[in-house]
């Protein structure tokens, strides 16, 4: 091959000319900008690199250059030297970028020029002999010419099916001037966030439901279902030297993992940006076709701040949920029942997310049961002196239990039919509950149950009730503490006696 008409290699690169790199134009493009963004650095890539690429006939001419800010050519003579350190504030470490670009291009037929300072680079082959084999090199041709203050790079004879890439060449790195961001969201120690501005990204002709970009170390490596973007730092990120796209596993779990350093401040941003996936369902965890998971930590994020949370307020009052299913037959036969009762009465209210309960989204399956209930009194001043006996005693002799097991009592006058204490009950979901399943709202007694003579019946009826914190009656918990409520009223024969005398006491001057 010859070098542009000259014989001469000024600097060997001992790098065999065939060497069997598989670099595609955007690729290279994007190792010849990076050059300059390490340069730079994210804060004056926008304002002080300049990029303008223009088509004389069939080709196209790219010239990109900044003032100031000199390469040194030794130190892109050898691969494995690189003034870059591996800190997460620049994007290349290897040292071999510049050298591997310029062969990719070489065998492209794109010409490359790179200046600074007094002297030029121009990539070309020489002919070296090994075992009496002339063996075509790669290395570069070095002038010395005027020192302009100016560091450029020139690619001339870029083919035109390359536009795009052109076009886009900007677009793989991270800086507030970057056409793909829109506004602000906030900032941490090793996170960045916009949202997206009107601009779709690259890939949106063939991959409309990916709307964002997920950058890392400053450069774009993943691809979002929505329109947000994101820079991590990462100091310690295992990186592949070819960088490629990564995938839809990849890419959720370095996001997800992000999200949990956000503020609540920007969580709430981005979960208003996501309301059209506040009622997207769990999947695979790493599926592409749902938000769930995001949502879910974006709530969370909001909950750990009151004032934050008390924001969602309003936007709660248009929608409800449904709690999930458990082994609890018979809180599952009400919310089955409360999914009929919703659908056959609509109320505008549109279905989310159940993580959703913790910025106040209705519960429509306790809506319902409370709907669906009688019509309770509240006891008289000596019903609830009788109740305070009766709760007394329990948790008295119950250790497990304590004053906030025991829910406030109504009273059921009319008799329609028998209430089952999870129809007012309401879903645990703290860590530590110590096995309670439900926190029950209230008790529904009759008159009856606080007659002379029924202190141990209602005593055993109120005890089963509130048992039920831990499942329903046919729950393997429930009756696993039920099977040692004899021995716990055997112990406890003494207050349980002074509890009855209490009892009949409050007849006696009623």
């Amino acid at each position: 091959m010859q070098n542009n008409g000259k014989k001469r290699v000024d600097i060997p690169l001992e790098l065999v000319a065939d060497y069997p790199i598989k670099w595609d134009f955007k690729k290279a493009l994007r190792d010849f900008i990076q050059n300059f963004y390490d340069a730079l650095g994210p804060d004056k890539f926008g304002s002080e690199f300049d990029y303008d690429y223009y088509k004389k006939e069939q080709f196209y001419t790219l010239v990109m250059k900044a003032k100031g800010k000199p390469f040194s050519y030794e130190l892109l003579s050898y691969i494995g030297s690189s003034t870059k350190s591996d800190d997460g504030k620049t994007i290349g470490k290897y040292g071999e970028g510049f050298k591997m670009a310029c062969l990719s291009a070489y065998k492209m037929g794109i010409s490359v020029v790179m200046h600074s300072e007094d002297w030029e680079l121009i990539p070309a082959t020489y002919s070296e002999t090994i075992d009496d084999r002339d063996i075509e090199m790669f290395g570069y041709m070095l002038n010395h010419v005027e020192n302009d203050g100016i560091t450029s790079l020139t690619m001339e004879n870029i083919p035109s099916r390359y536009y795009s890439e052109l076009q886009q060449g900007l677009l793989d790195f991270f800086y507030p001037e970057n056409p793909l961001f829109g506004e602000l969201i906030g900032k941490g120690d090793n996170y960045t966030i916009y949202s997206r501005s009107s601009m779709a990204i690259p890939c949106h002709q063939y991959a409309p439901d990916l709307k964002g970009v997920l950058y890392i170390n400053n450069l774009a490596r993943g691809r979002l279902p929505f329109s947000l973007i994101v820079n991590l730092k990462a100091k310690h990120y295992s990186d592949l030297r070819s960088r490629p796209t990564l995938d839809e596993l990849d890419t959720y779990s370095y996001l997800y993992n992000c999200m949990d350093e956000w503020t609540p401040g920007q969580s709430a941003t981005v979960l208003r940006m996501l309301h059209k996936s506040w009622s997207d369902t769990s999947s695979m965890k790493y599926s592409g076709n749902t938000n769930y998971y995001y949502v879910c930590q974006l709530v969370r994020n909001v909950a750990n701040d009151k004032a934050v949370a008390e924001t969602f307020a309003e936007d709660m009052k248009n929608y409800c949920y449904f709690e999930k299913k458990t082994g609890d037959t018979v809180r599952n036969t009400y919310i089955k029942e409360a999914q009929r009762w919703w659908k056959s009465n609509p109320n505008g209210k549109r279905k989310i997310n159940p993580i959703f309960r913790l910025l106040g989204a209705e519960n429509m399956v306790e809506t319902y049961l409370h709907t669906n209930s009688g019509n309770f009194r509240k006891p008289t001043k000596q019903e609830q002196d009788k109740y305070k006996i009766l709760s007394a005693c329990i948790t008295s002799i119950i250790p497990f239990l304590s004053d906030e097991d025991v829910p406030p009592v109504e009273i059921d006058s009319e008799i329609k039919s028998e209430y089952s204490p999870l129809q007012f009950a309401s879903r645990v979901y703290m860590k530590k509950s110590n096995g309670r399943r439900y926190k029950i709202n209230k008790l529904i007694l009759r008159e009856q149950d606080f007659d002379e003579n029924v202190f141990t019946s209602t005593l055993l009826k109120l005890s089963e009730d509130i048992f039920q914190i831990y499942g329903s009656s046919r729950s393997a918990r429930y009756n696993a503490i039920f099977t040692h409520l004899g021995e716990y009223l055997l112990d406890g024969s003494d207050i349980i006696d002074m509890a009855q005398l209490a009892w009949k006491e409050r007849f006696q001057y009623a």
